[in-house]
């Protein structure tokens, strides 16, 4: 199926070269990577006036084929229109004064991966950016509120059940900081849940970078919460303590070089 579809999204292109192709809705089983839940609730964490009740958001987004990563966004709010060409789409980006709500939804969105569309061989000077259709919610109970954890324990003293493969951390190494190789360590405190899976919060650069700027530190921050949800351990410690309930400061690099 994936031929077809791209010969499909080309064709208007190789008309004008303009025009856009009519969005594809976003299906559950046409995602890779869905935001963790440590991440869906840090993008909410700190917002005020979050809606009680989840507020639907719909995104056209522009998805790169190869990759599955959203690259721009525009929120289509009411009875809006998907863009009908790239001029449009771009007036409307540039344009965009997004609510609070729609901040949160489009940083879940960016964080989503969806399954490849393409099997040619990538082509940084030619993107296929595929227009993609997402809908998400957002209200006051996307944060989660911790108890106090039963106890704390070392990262050395986890036994790992299940990692995060080398795919999902490329995947997530914001782009920006990749072009410019940028290397950092990040720390973060972590709950384990019953799952036995992380949920992490206060992600951290381990050491101050001068090239890390505010904006570039929070993708970080939103990458290692994805990484590190993929994590699962195994249910007793090296010494034979159990892990649920308790915490854990975890460090992840993200290294350039792979």
């Amino acid at each position: 199926m994936l031929l077809p579809l791209l010969m499909m999204i080309a064709a208007p292109d190789a008309q004008d070269g303009d025009k856009l192709a009519e969005p594809i809705a976003v299906q559950p089983g046409a995602i890779r990577y869905a935001p963790s839940r440590a991440l869906v609730s840090a993008t909410a964490t700190g917002v005020a006036g979050l809606p009680a009740a989840p507020e639907t958001v719909r995104l056209e987004c522009l998805v790169d084929a190869h990759f599955g990563d959203p690259q721009r966004c525009i929120p289509l709010t009411g009875a809006a229109r998907p863009a009908a060409t790239r001029t449009e789409f771009d007036k409307r980006a540039t344009a965009w004064a997004a609510t609070p709500v729609e901040r949160i939804a489009l940083e879940r969105v960016k964080a989503t991966r969806v399954n490849p569309m393409s099997e040619a061989p990538y082509d940084a000077a030619h993107p296929v950016l595929v227009p993609m259709l997402f809908t998400t919610t957002v209200s006051a109970a996307d944060v989660v509120t911790l108890g106090k954890p039963v106890a704390t324990m070392e990262a050395r003293d986890v036994e790992y059940d299940e990692r995060p493969d080398a795919a999902l951390l490329s995947s997530y190494y914001p782009p920006r900081a990749l072009a410019a190789g940028i290397e950092v360590r990040m720390t973060a405190m972590c709950r384990v849940l019953p799952d036995r899976t992380l949920f992490c919060r206060d992600a951290r650069p381990a050491s101050a970078d001068s090239r890390l700027d505010p904006a570039m530190t929070r993708d970080f921050a939103l990458a290692t919460y994805q990484v590190i949800g993929a994590v699962r351990l195994m249910p007793l410690t090296k010494s034979g303590e159990p892990v649920v309930g308790r915490e854990v400061e975890m460090r992840i690099a993200f290294a350039a070089g792979g």
